[in-house]
């Protein structure tokens, strides 16, 4: 049970209440599991005296329990449970016992006598608040609101519509004075004025269905108005009101399913019988099966993602209704998949952008967008089961944009045939029709030596003039229709590379974005960032005149053939020829490509000093090192370009090799003619042409290979990215919505094998809510500890729980999407201050001005002439360290996240700003973890953990750690002195 209050055992006015409550009419029973009881009757109180008891909601039939049992809590020793009245109910709570537990029966009235004495009012308070909190946590499943209004006892509260309020911490008993709410935001549950007091718990609110009053009571004044307890009895009956409609509720929803899911598979027989149909037509039908016609959404982007190759499905109890505020980001992220909305414009229908999401009709119904057989968009609707050829009337019923999905990299390390594979899925026909294209080019080709020789060894010599005519018109139309091969395989290769650049490069990005932190640790940025965009290197390597020279190398095969005929003992020597040129560009390749490899490794280093030069430009003005950055760049670039002069070198031979090795092959070949040849003029002629294609090719397709050989150590400084396994874990579960309750269980950590212990054996646990502040000297393992709690380390033994899920088996990414961050280096991003506080979120610029607000920096914006517009340059080096530092706050309450880490987010704020932020953060209902140095933040806090040396050595409030004397007395003389 969450914040239970149970007196202490070992109270001496506790054993004294439980003496007088067993008087006289009590009963001490013993109950297991198999004896279990109705709380039945409005006078009837039991008291768990010993052992536990588990509390169900269940349907009952004439007052006994009858129908499946739904567990709300379990009550612990000394925990008080109330009867009810359950006549005019058909449902009732049933108490559950563990082994050997121990029961005091008595009544209600006997309370209520006992409370008069001074003695017993603290304790039978408290009880009754423990029950109001154990009853409202149990039947209150959702979550809770986190944005709220606080209500206060003995204080008016005025709402507007919709505004909610609640309690973060104490029981608060509320009167409607005007106006009316609706309790846990439900229209069947609504307080109006003249109405019983109802009590608010942590686990539930009140929302004002109009605008109107609430008057707030604490318990005791309460109990004192009402001494008979009417207002906590009718609380006892509308949670039964609660529970007897939500029971009704899932029964009535689970005969819908059963109606939906016979509905949605009579449509699958349908479309099965439809296809079978189509198999001897060409009528078309639309996929879906398995695809939930209750939700169209999920259904388009599943036909998206089967065009595309992908798996989509929904996030953790998606059901197609408004669960989540962007259902389209949740169903992407749950896909492991990237989304960008795109604009539809002019005659965009006739051109292939690949599947899309789009919305039709006013309705704004979501529909996919797939190319059909014959590359014409068709539009499938999953609602009506139609398949629809775009035309302009239909293209203007859409909405203007569209959305595209990226497909992501398996979670696997890759090797370059996976990325080839991965760029040229869908292409298949592309690279059918560019194998056909060449193989045609290379067999017409044949014809230019072929009529060379006939028209010299027979039309001329024969002169025959009308056919000569004829061969020369077929020796022209054989040139046109090679030149029209080249120019149809340079447009299929164009868009083969177009269709793979954009796919690869999205993936590669999104496979370093799904990385551990500890990968990064290993690169600069600027390294990092020449790695990743190696992919585009690598592709205006391959693309162009070196991809149409390897191809012309490969076809060229056909020469030979033509050669052999010829003479194949002087085929042979062209051959060898042809061998010896591409030996030597071999040789040439290898050097090359040593040389690359450093030279493409020097930039790598250079890139990420510039990067680190250029951030920390004001630093080394101060320390007035500017003459060692210097130094250092000039070092590395001095030694770039000797590499590159040598690369160059190399160049430069192999350009010299490539314009004489032609001249010296036509000798040898001529010289053998010369000597041993029996060829005819006409043979010869016909000889020599064919040789000179082929040699050209070769030579065109050693040169690109050696070309090619340059991206070699391209992709070897991309091999980290794509052979890191990604963070994310598709087996993994998701957390669902976080309440805030967060367990550190014998932590312990080192960064080396042979390091230190940096974290030994760290155990605690925090409350939903609670404020706890970690303190220590530098080198204690705070820093450390929190990075833990975010998942960037991996504990070498132990684990971390939030709401009792183990950190290392639930998914990272959905954890951290619910916690609000501001590490001790984090930093703002050029760009505006509204960019700066939503991020990619979908929030308005309230939202940014409400958590600037409760960040302390409203002000400042307020005074920049472009407020919330106002660009922030590279570093944020116009604001001041202050104002950067209440950026990042912002930044991290712009969504009001349950759970909230601070690793010294205040350390560069004047008093006046850092009293706002302690202020602001004081009325966030969140778990707050809070690393500081300066312990005036952290008076206020729950509880402070003392860390030295890795070890958690102390713990306590404030007051309680100062009358200690221990290491944290030490920090506090520190900074008083």
């Amino acid at each position: 049970m969450p914040d239970d209050k149970r007196p202490a055992d070992t109270s001496e006015e506790w054993e004294l209440f439980l003496l007088a409550l067993r008087y006289r009419e009590s009963r001490l029973v013993t109950l297991s599991g198999n004896e279990p009881f109705l709380l039945s009757g409005d006078d009837n109180a039991w008291l768990v005296y010993s052992g536990s008891v588990d509390i169900f909601a269940l349907q009952t039939e004439g007052g006994t329990a009858a129908g499946a049992r739904y567990h709300l809590f379990r009550a612990f020793t000394h925990q008080l449970l109330l009867g009810a009245d359950i006549s005019d109910h058909r449902v009732a709570l049933l108490a559950n016992c563990a082994p050997e537990t121990q029961i005091l029966r008595f009544t209600k009235s006997r309370l209520q006598q006992l409370i008069d004495k001074p003695e017993n009012a603290p304790i039978i308070i408290t009880l009754l608040e423990n029950w109001i909190q154990a009853l409202s946590a149990g039947m209150s499943s959702t979550i809770k609101p986190k944005d709220y209004k606080v209500i206060e006892p003995d204080k008016e509260l005025a709402l507007d519509a919709g505004t909610i309020a609640r309690t973060p911490r104490q029981v608060v008993w509320v009167q409607q004075l005007e106006g009316s709410s609706r309790f846990l935001g439900r229209d069947d549950l609504t307080l109006t004025t003249g109405e019983a007091l109802v009590p608010l718990s942590d686990r539930t609110w009140l929302q004002a269905a109009e605008p109107g009053r609430l008057q707030a009571f604490s318990t005791p004044a309460v109990l004192k108005l009402d001494p008979k307890w009417t207002h906590l009895d009718q609380f006892n009956t509308r949670i039964l009101n609660v529970i007897e409609r939500d029971l009704l509720r899932e029964k009535q929803a689970a005969g819908q399913m059963i109606r939906a899911k016979v509905a949605s598979d009579a449509i699958k027989v349908q479309t099965a019988v439809s296809r079978l149909a189509a198999t001897w037509s060409d009528e078309q039908t639309v996929d879906t099966l398995g695809a939930d016609i209750s939700d169209p959404l999920l259904a388009a982007c599943r036909m998206v993602g089967d065009a595309l190759g992908l798996t989509v499905k929904g996030p953790p109890d998606y059901d197609g209704q408004e669960v989540y505020q962007d259902p389209l980001a949740e169903i992407a992220r749950a896909s492991r998949v990237r989304t960008r909305t795109v604009l539809l414009r002019e005659d965009w229908w006739r051109k292939d952008n690949g599947p899309l999401l789009v919305y039709r009709g006013e309705d704004h119904r979501p529909a996919a967008l797939l190319p059909g057989k014959s590359k014409e968009y068709e539009l499938h609707d999953p609602i009506l089961g139609e398949v629809s050829p775009i035309t302009e009337e239909l293209a203007a019923q859409l909405s203007g944009t569209a959305v595209m999905f990226y497909r992501p990299f398996p979670d696997r390390p890759l090797n370059a045939l996976d990325l080839l594979r991965f760029g040229q899925r869908g292409a298949r026909r592309d690279v059918l029709a560019l194998l056909v294209v060449g193989l045609a080019g290379g067999a017409l080709a044949m014809l230019t030596p072929i009529i060379t020789g006939v028209i010299f060894g027979r039309l001329i010599p024969g002169g025959e003039q009308s056919q000569l005519l004829v061969f020369g018109g077929v020796l022209t139309l054989s040139a046109v229709a090679v030149a029209l091969f080249q120019v149809a395989r340079s447009i299929v290769l164009l868009r083969i590379e177009s269709r793979s650049d954009g796919t690869i490069q999205a993936a590669i990005w999104d496979r370093l974005l799904s990385l551990s932190p500890d990968f990064f640790r290993r690169y600069s940025p600027g390294d990092l960032a020449q790695r990743a965009m190696g992919v585009g290197i690598i592709k205006q390597t391959l693309s162009g005149s070196v991809a149409l020279a390897l191809l012309a190398g490969m076809f060229s095969w056909f020469n030979l053939l033509l050669m052999l005929y010829y003479d194949s003992r002087l085929a042979l020597i062209t051959l060898l020829l042809v061998i010896v040129f591409t030996t030597l560009t071999t040789l040439l390749g290898a050097r090359l490509l040593r040389d690359q490899r450093a030279v493409t490794h020097t930039q790598g280093e250079i890139s990420g000093l510039i990067v680190q030069i250029i951030g920390g430009i004001s630093k080394l003005r101060v320390a007035g090192a500017e003459g060692r950055s210097f130094f250092l760049w000039a070092n590395a670039f001095s030694r770039q370009k000797k590499l590159a002069f040598r690369v160059r070198s190399t160049h430069n031979s192999l350009t010299v090799l490539i314009a004489g090795y032609p001249i010296l092959a036509w000798m040898a070949v001529f010289a053998v003619v010369y000597n041993q040849s029996q060829l005819s003029t006409g043979e010869f002629l016909a000889f020599n042409a064919a040789f000179t294609q082929f040699l050209f090719a070769s030579m065109q397709f050693g040169t690109a290979l050696v070309a090619a050989l340059s991206i070699i150590p391209v992709y070897e400084r991309l091999k980290p990215i794509i052979q890191t396994l990604p963070e994310v874990d598709e087996q993994k579960a998701h957390p669902g919505e976080l309440s805030g309750a967060i367990e550190v269980s014998h932590v312990s950590f080192r960064y080396s094998k042979e390091g230190p212990l940096v974290l030994d054996d760290v155990t605690f646990s925090v409350s939903p809510g609670e404020f706890v502040a970690l303190v220590g000297t530098s080198g204690s393992g705070k820093s450390t500890l929190l990075r833990h709690l975010l998942g960037f380390e991996r504990p070498d033994s132990g684990d971390v729980y939030y709401d009792g899920q183990a950190l290392s088996e639930i998914d990272l990414r959905a954890v951290r999407r619910q916690i609000g961050v501001v590490l001790q280096h984090s930093q703002v991003m050029t760009g505006t201050v509204q960019d700066n506080i939503l991020g990619a979120s979908r929030l308005t610029v309230e939202d940014a001005w409400e958590a600037a607000r409760k960040a302390g920096i409203a002000p400042d914006i307020k005074q920049m002439p472009m407020g919330m517009q106002t660009y922030i340059s590279e570093g944020g080096s116009t604001f001041s360290g202050g104002q950067r530092q209440r950026l990042l706050i912002a930044r991290a309450l712009v969504t009001r996240p349950r759970i909230i880490f601070f690793d010294e987010a205040t350390s560069a704020l004047d008093d006046r700003s850092q009293a706002l932020v302690t202020e602001s953060l004081k009325k966030i209902d969140a778990t707050r973890i809070v690393i500081a140095h300066r312990l005036s933040t952290i008076v206020d806090a729950d509880r402070i953990l003392v860390m030295q040396r890795g070890r958690l050595v102390e713990s306590g409030t404030y007051v309680q750690l100062l009358a200690k004397g221990g290491v944290f007395t030490e920090l506090a003389q520190r900074q008083l002195v």
